[in-house]
């Protein structure tokens, strides 16, 4: 498994997976996901490796926001949600 990074995932604390904002960040996690190993990060997630294996073929367009903060804390990324003014 790929070393645990010090990056950070920004997004609106209102967040819905059809955001903009989301789907770039989905679109990032993906790209990095296929430097790891698939099933490590399934486990450490708990969710099944498919998934991911879904995600990476884009069988899956929109995750839910749930799978996606699993994924991308198993991964060694820390969410952070942020209030936007208005």
């Amino acid at each position: 498994m790929k070393a645990a990074t010090a990056e950070v995932i920004r997004l609106p604390y209102n967040v819905s997976r059809q955001d903009k904002q989301f789907r770039e960040a989905f679109n990032y996690l993906v790209a990095q996901l296929q430097e790891y190993n698939i099933q490590s990060v399934a486990e450490a997630a708990g969710v099944k490796d498919q998934t991911l294996y879904n995600w990476i073929n884009r069988t899956v367009k929109f995750p839910s926001t749930r799978t996606f903060f699993r994924v991308a804390t198993a991964m060694g990324y820390v969410i952070t949600l942020e209030k936007l003014n208005g």
